[in-house]
């Protein structure tokens, strides 16, 4: 999406608070273009997360070097790449959310499967943000489930998101087969590197460790194949709201300053 035009009704050389005004916003929908600048920021991450691991193991010591490795090493968190995620999840949460609420006003059948979709992602950027899913780790090594499983959150998340599939699979088949495709392929990309590869990852840190290159390799592989997914799947919505005969979006705002 692209911000056109915001106005104010009033004349701003004569510009009161206190009177009444109305604000105007239009929004075209531009999927590719949203796209194409998506593709170049998570490019930009990864390449300054490999760029600071490198001036980390082979630089030697500058000021600030340390700083900026952790604030943009993809395998960290609380930093630019973790804001990053948490705000493209919210993104697919506030598009999800505004076509369930067209979807509520021609009252369509999958209205209810849209307001869960984007309470999930509202969720899942929630949870970028703080990590609750890998507290969930503990608990099951407390139960004997490790090595292979080291990353144990992956058992119960698995099994939830087995159960969020199999119950949205109507869902995903009402969507026009663009959509579809979109999807699909955003979910494997992202499912693979949040599952796959986090697995994978998991079982080599238990055997190796983490300082060391193959885990920053696995952790980094991870995290770029969960962005690309969400990258693809914001695509996915955009691409969608044309196909609902939706190509630009006006908001207007009445703005009256009551005593």
């Amino acid at each position: 999406m692209k911000t056109g035009s915001s106005s104010f009704k009033n004349d701003s050389s004569s510009f009161n608070l206190d009177a009444p005004f109305k604000v105007d916003i239009d929004v075209a929908v531009f999927a590719r273009k949203t796209l194409r600048f998506l593709l170049i920021v998570v490019t930009s991450l990864v390449c300054l997360s490999i760029l600071g691991d490198l001036a980390r193991s082979f630089l030697p010591a500058f000021p600030l070097r340390n700083f900026f490795t952790y604030k943009f090493a993809l395998r960290n968190e609380h930093n630019f790449p973790t804001l990053y995620s948490s705000w493209a999840l919210l993104f697919c949460s506030v598009i999800i959310g505004f076509i369930s609420c067209l979807k509520f006003r021609i009252k369509d059948r999958y209205t209810l499967y849209w307001q869960i979709l984007s309470l999930v992602f509202f969720y899942l950027s929630v949870d970028e943000l703080i990590g609750l899913h890998e507290s969930f780790s503990a608990p099951m090594h407390r139960l004997g489930i490790n090595g292979v499983f080291h990353n144990a959150w992956v058992v119960p998340g698995f099994i939830v998101l087995s159960i969020f599939l199999l119950s949205f699979y109507k869902f995903f088949r009402h969507l026009p087969q663009s959509t579809q495709y979109l999807t699909a392929l955003s979910t494997v990309l992202a499912v693979g590197g949040a599952f796959g590869v986090e697995l994978i990852n998991g079982y080599y840190k238990y055997l190796h460790g983490e300082d060391n290159f193959g885990y920053i390799a696995l952790s980094t592989l991870e995290e770029m194949m969960e962005m690309l997914g969400i990258v693809l799947f914001i695509y996915a919505l955009l691409a969608y709201l044309p196909q609902m005969g939706i190509n630009r979006i006006k908001f207007a705002f009445n703005v009256d300053r009551k005593e």
